[in-house]
């Protein structure tokens, strides 16, 4: 599942979610420019702070992010 961060900054990014488990609860967090994150969180928490998005948006919003990293700080990036 992909979500998009709007929390963070005006400007949008996009992380991935993948079941960290069998019970289809518990998920780990990637990000294009870093990878996966070394919490895992409850779905129910991840979708608080996160919106869905289509395949076509997080194609789009992941290799921005991503083709970013290779240069720019993410903290430059938002």
């Amino acid at each position: 599942m992909a979500i998009i961060d709007q929390e963070r900054t005006n400007k949008l990014t996009i992380v991935l979610l993948k079941a960290a488990d069998s019970s289809g609860k518990m998920y780990s967090v990637f990000r294009p420019n870093t990878g996966r994150q070394g919490k895992v969180d409850k779905l129910t928490i991840l979708l608080k702070k996160y919106e869905p998005a289509t395949p076509e948006e997080a194609k789009k919003w992941w290799s921005d992010q991503y083709d970013s990293s290779l240069e720019t700080c993410i903290h430059a990036y938002w």
